[in-house]
C-alpha cells in the first residue's frame, strides 16, 4: 500500500476516488433544491386553485410529491458517494421531472 506521504493525501486511494468533486456536489444539491422548490410551488398552486371537476391525472397529488422526494433523496445519496455511477443521476432526474409535471398540471387547471 502506498503511504500518504507519497500520494500527498490523507485519505486512502480507495476512498479518495469515490468522493464527488465540488462541482458535482453543487449540481446534485441544485437538482434536489429544484425538486423542493417545485414541490412547494405545486403545493401552493394546489391549495390556491379552486375545486374543479377535473381529476388529477397523476393519481393523488401528494403521492407524486412524496415519490419525487424519495427519488431525489436516493439519487443525491448515490451521487455524493459515487459520483461516476449513472444510477444516482438517473434517480435525480425523475424527481425533477415529476415535480415539473406537477407544476404544469396545476398551472393548466388554473
Amino acid at each position: 500500500m502506498v503511504s500518504s506521504a507519497v500520494t500527498g493525501s490523507s485519505a486512502s486511494p480507495a476512498v479518495a476516488h469515490r468522493r464527488a468533486a465540488p462541482r458535482t456536489r453543487r449540481r446534485a444539491w441544485f437538482l434536489v433544491a429544484l425538486v423542493l422548490l417545485l414541490a412547494l410551488l405545486t403545493t401552493a398552486m394546489f391549495i390556491s386553485n379552486p375545486p374543479t371537476a377535473i381529476p388529477p391525472r397523476s393519481g393523488l397529488p401528494w403521492s407524486t410529491g412524496f415519490t419525487s422526494l424519495l427519488f431525489a433523496g436516493a439519487g443525491l445519496i448515490l451521487v455524493l458517494n459515487r459520483s461516476r455511477n449513472p444510477i444516482g443521476w438517473m434517480l435525480l432526474l425523475p424527481g425533477v421531472d415529476m415535480k415539473a409535471r406537477g407544476v404544469v398540471e396545476e398551472y393548466t387547471i388554473r
